[in-house]
This record gives C-alpha cells, sequence and structure tokens, in this order.
C-alpha cells in the first residue's frame, strides 16, 4: 500500500439549537478547530452537527483526513461501486485503491447508508496503524455500544472522534508519534496553528532550557518558545483562582538585582509585568501562587535568610503579608492541599500551632494548638488533635475560631518510638472520612460521627445502616493490598452494631467489604510474591454462614487446571476446597 499522507477530514455540519453528540466532548468546539487548521469545509447550510453521516461523506471526509484531496481530485482511481455519485467518485476511488475502504457488496459501496460508529473508527485506525484494533483513545467499546443503541453515529460524534485522532499515535513506516505531528511534518498545518486550535483539548506542558527560554508543548510537540531568555518558572505553572477558573501562569527573572515577576499568556507566552521586587539576593524561588478577587498571593522562599514570605500583589502594589520559618523546630513550607487550602472566598494557611485564613484584602489569625488538618470545607477546618491517650476529631469554624465538632476517640494503639501508631483519620471518599479513629460524614458545614470503631472499608445500606470493615480494638491489621481487619461489623443509626462475621474467624486479614445482589461480601488477599495476591471472595448469608463466591489467583498460569483455552477453568477447585475449609470450621 501506498504512503498515506495523515490529515484531518472535513466535516460538514449545522449547529441546532439543544444539539448533543453521543461522545463525551464539545462537537461544535471540534468541528470549529478542525476549521481553524483550515481543514473544515463548510457548506451552505453550515456544520450539520446533529444529522447522521453517511457512508460516501465519512469517505471523503477521510481523504481530506489524509491530505490526500489535491492527489485524488487530480487522478482517475477506478472502483467497482455503481452507487457512488459523481462528486464522490475519485474520493471513493482512491480510498478503494489505497486498500482503506470496501463495499457493503461487489457492485455496491452503500453510499447513502449511515456509517456505524465502529466504521469509522476502522477507517481512521486503517490509516494511523498497521493491524486493525481500534485504539481506545479514539473511541471505547463502551462508546461504541451507547451510539449502537441509539440508533445513530452522528456527524457531531465524527467531530469529537476526529479531535481525539489527532492525539492518536501514528505508528505506520516505523513512527512512533502523535498523528498532529505527522500532520504538522507533512506540512497539513503549522505548530502554531496546532496549538491555537487544540489548546483546549490537550493538556499543554511547559519547559526551560537552561538559557531560561520557556518551550510550550501540546502533546510533545514544541507548539512556541519566549522571545527572551533568562526566565524560571514557578513550582506549578498550571493555576487556579478561589473561584476555579484559571489564570494566567507566572513566571519570573533577575535584572540588575531586581526581580521581575510576570504573567504570561499561556498560549502565546508573551509575558506582562506583575510585580517587582528590590533587593533580593542570594538563593530564591517563587511557588504555589494563588488569586483571590484582584489580589494575587505570592509564596517566596529566602533561602540565605531561612524564610518564606507571604505576598499580595494587587495593581503595583507588592505587600508581605506573613512570614514563616523555614528551618528550625517549627519548620514550614506551603503545599497546597497539605499546608495551604483554597476555597471559594478565601485561602487558609496552616502552621503547626496556628491557622490563618487570608482573604482578598485582609487576613485572620486563629490559634490551633496541635491540630493537624485535613481538610478546607465550606470555610470550616476538619483535622485532627493527637493527645497523650486520645484522638480529637475536630471541625473548626475559621471564621470565629469556634469548634462545631469535636469527637474524643480512646488512643488503644502502642505508639512508636515517634509518636506515631495512633489512632488515625487517613482516608476520604464522598464526603465520608475514615481509618481507624472511626468513620464520619460531612455534609453542609456538619460532621456526624457514624462510629468511633476503626473503620478501613464501609457500605453504606438502603436501610441508611453501614457495614465496616473493623478489627478489635488495641491490635493494627494492615491488610495485604489496603488497610485491613479481621470483622465485619453493621452499626445502625442508633448507634448499636452488630457482628456480621463470626467471633474468632481464623483469617490472617480482610482487606475489603463490598455490596453484590444485595449481599455483604468481603475479600481476603494473600501474596504469592511479585506483588501478585491470591484473592478469595466470601458472601455473608443472612443466618451468618460463610459463602466462598470466587477465587482471583495472583498468578493463575501456575494454578493447578489452569489452560489458556480456559483461564478460568482452575477457579472451580480452589472455591471449593476453601468452602470446605470454612465449612469444618463451622462458618
Amino acid at each position: 500500500m501506498k504512503k498515506i499522507i495523515l490529515t484531518f477530514f472535513i466535516l460538514c455540519s449545522l449547529m441546532i439549537s439543544g444539539f448533543a453528540a453521543n461522545l463525551e466532548g464539545n462537537a461544535d468546539a471540534s468541528a470549529s478547530s478542525l476549521k481553524e487548521l483550515g481543514l473544515f469545509l463548510g457548506t451552505d447550510k453550515g456544520f450539520e452537527l446533529e444529522r447522521p453521516m453517511t457512508r460516501v461523506e465519512a469517505a471523503t471526509m477521510l481523504v481530506r483526513f489524509f491530505g490526500a484531496e489535491k492527489k485524488a481530485l487530480a487522478g482517475n482511481f477506478e472502483h467497482p461501486f455503481t452507487d457512488v455519485p459523481q462528486w464522490a467518485d475519485n474520493y471513493v476511488g482512491w480510498l478503494y485503491q489505497s486498500g482503506l475502504t470496501k463495499g457493503i457488496s461487489a457492485t455496491l459501496y452503500g453510499s447513502k447508508q449511515p456509517i456505524t460508529a465502529w466504521q469509522y473508527g476502522m477507517l481512521i485506525t486503517r490509516a494511523i496503524r498497521e493491524f486493525e484494533e481500534i485504539p481506545h483513545e479514539l473511541i471505547t467499546e463502551d462508546e461504541i455500544a451507547a451510539i449502537d443503541q441509539n440508533k445513530a453515529f452522528i456527524r457531531g460524534d465524527a467531530a469529537i472522534m476526529s479531535i481525539r485522532a489527532l492525539g492518536c499515535y501514528y505508528m505506520k513506516n516505523e513512527n512512533y508519534r502523535p498523528l498532529a505531528d505527522v500532520c504538522i511534518e507533512r506540512g497539513l498545518f503549522t505548530a502554531a496553528d496546532f496549538g491555537s486550535a487544540c489548546f483546549d483539548f490537550f493538556g499543554p506542558t511547559y519547559s526551560i532550557d537552561r538559557d531560561g527560554f520557556i518551550t510550550l508543548r501540546i502533546l510533545g510537540i514544541p507548539i512556541r518558545k519566549t522571545l527572551d531568555s533568562g526566565y524560571f518558572t514557578f513550582e506549578t505553572i498550571d493555576h487556579i483562582a478561589s473561584d476555579g477558573t484559571k489564570f494566567d501562569p507566572f513566571v519570573y527573572r533577575e535584572e540588575n538585582g531586581t526581580v521581575i515577576i510576570y504573567s504570561m499568556d499561556p498560549l502565546t507566552l508573551e509575558t506582562t509585568e506583575l510585580a517587582r521586587r528590590e533587593g533580593i539576593s542570594g538563593h530564591y524561588n517563587y511557588r504555589n501562587p494563588f488569586k483571590l478577587g484582584g489580589t494575587h498571593y505570592i509564596f517566596e522562599s529566602l533561602a540565605d535568610e531561612d524564610k518564606t514570605v507571604l505576598l499580595a500583589v494587587k495593581g503595583n502594589t507588592v505587600t508581605e503579608v506573613l512570614s514563616f520559618i523555614n528551618g528550625g523546630e517549627n519548620a514550614w513550607y506551603p503545599y497546597d492541599g497539605d499546608t495551604v487550602f483554597i476555597d471559594n472566598e478565601s485561602v487558609l494557611i496552616v502552621t503547626k500551632n496556628q491557622y490563618y485564613r487570608v482573604t482578598e484584602d485582609s487576613f485572620s489569625e486563629i490559634q490551633a494548638q496541635n491540630l493537624r488538618s485535613m481538610a478546607y470545607l465550606d470555610g470550616n477546618i476538619l483535622a485532627k488533635r493527637i493527645n497523650d491517650t486520645s484522638i480529637d476529631v475536630v471541625l473548626l469554624d475559621v471564621k470565629t475560631g469556634n469548634e462545631k465538632a469535636c469527637y474524643n476517640v480512646p488512643d488503644d494503639m502502642q505508639r512508636d518510638y515517634y509518636g506515631g501508631g495512633y489512632r488515625d483519620l487517613d482516608r476520604k471518599r464522598e464526603g465520608y472520612y475514615y481509618g481507624e479513629a472511626g468513620l464520619y460524614y460531612y455534609d453542609k458545614g456538619t460532621l456526624s460521627q457514624i462510629t468511633a470503631r476503626p473503620t478501613n472499608s464501609f457500605i453504606k445500606m438502603e436501610d441508611g445502616s453501614y457495614v465496616i470493615l473493623t478489627h478489635e480494638l488495641g491490635k493494627r491489621y494492615t491488610g495485604m493490598i489496603a488497610f485491613g481487619g479481621n470483622q465485619v461489623m453493621q452499626v445502625f443509626s442508633n448507634g448499636d452494631a452488630k457482628l456480621l462475621t463470626p467471633e474468632n474467624m481464623q483469617i490472617d486479614s480482610i482487606d475489603g467489604v463490598l455490596l453484590k445482589d444485595g449481599k455483604v461480601h468481603f475479600v481476603t488477599a494473600q501474596g504469592v510474591g511479585m506483588m501478585h495476591f491470591d484473592r478469595y471472595t466470601y458472601r455473608i448469608e443472612e443466618n451468618g454462614k460463610l459463602t466462598v463466591t470466587d477465587f482471583e489467583a495472583g498468578r493463575p498460569e501456575v494454578m493447578d487446571g489452569f489452560s489458556w483455552e480456559n483461564p478460568n477453568g482452575y477457579k472451580e477447585r480452589y472455591i471449593k476446597k476453601e468452602q470446605e475449609r470454612i465449612d469444618v470450621l463451622g462458618y
């Protein structure tokens, strides 16, 4: 087959009010970006994104996608199909001669038939791969099934899939690089045009060379670099304002003893002076900027003075708001989600014994002796206080400094040499916070304790109760895969609890609980080397009996009864053997 130059096909589509594509993505933005690249031809009707795509339309688009339209129209590419309209004759002929398309019969192409998602994905796949397996980055099996259920693969879906195709890797002629890079090399569009059209579709990255030039890359493709050198980037370049919107990244450089901080356009890399810092010397850097209203905040680390300064930048005015010691006993560094928390109206800065709430124009100080923050939620701090013989789970109102809730949990864990090993609270899921210190739920400014029992996995039941993976007090179960336990317990809304598993059950460690077919199950794991685990799943029956429902070998290929023709055939004997064991034990 002849070499094929890959480019983007041209979509002919009309945007209808209320239109929505089947695939996840913005069909209108996808089509517009393709047009911006010069690969999109409209009609007098516009885009027509809501209309099903026919096979002949897909063929026409695909030829343009290959960048072969001029070649196809200038040649005489024959095909055996009698139902192809004259305007599409050369398009279908070129694809047919190239081995990229087939008819629905020996003499019919099926020109007016709608093309399916699978067929369209396969056309693109044949263009970029030597093997006919549709890349999941292009479209997944679930998406194909969903579109087939809706009975329509529409032009909007094709637009979204086309943008996705740019990010798929081209694997022909000893290539392994994004399709977009091949299109640029073949002159179908420039890197700058690609960056402008597809900036919002693919995550940009920024790198800096030894001379201080900053380069923007998309899909690893160099798009452009700064005209001036000598820049340094902040620790993070993807900044989020307090209202959840992005703002331009910051960079800085030194000129004649003055540090100049710039905002940088993320696409053009043009810089605008934001602030100047006079008299900065020695080793320094800038990091973790955030924005509240019209005020930018920047952390300035001065290594020679062993401190970090929080700067407020508004207009041309720079103000030092707070100062923190970097080294020594109370060392402090700004880490997002650890010592710096951002919500929609303020930023919480956490030190060992104090919290600082920073707003657009002010800040307040809250004493917080021995509190360790876990989350900043709607102006409230969820934290833990480690006492000598207990742990407090605290919800603190950051505006007033008052404790809205405090749950004291006796600590029966033996501390290690460094003070660790206490009943911790260190996991979260959908508003729930849980761990060795229990299970808690946060909602709209309220923190509720569900149980103080160690909770290393949980299920919420339909009746409002919870099934938790727990263990006897005073002993820690690390689990083989996750945090573990040796008991499954049901906790009711009135505080009562019921043990669901047999007492003194002879199972080393349970790794998790799950709900399946309305029944509670638990899973155990046993290491078999090289991070492989044999896993049994048990169902807890209503009478308390245990039924082994599944076995998953960490290395199935070495198990008795395994074969590649029947890879799950080994399971039955192991499930039966384990069931016999627990029956003998009376479980």
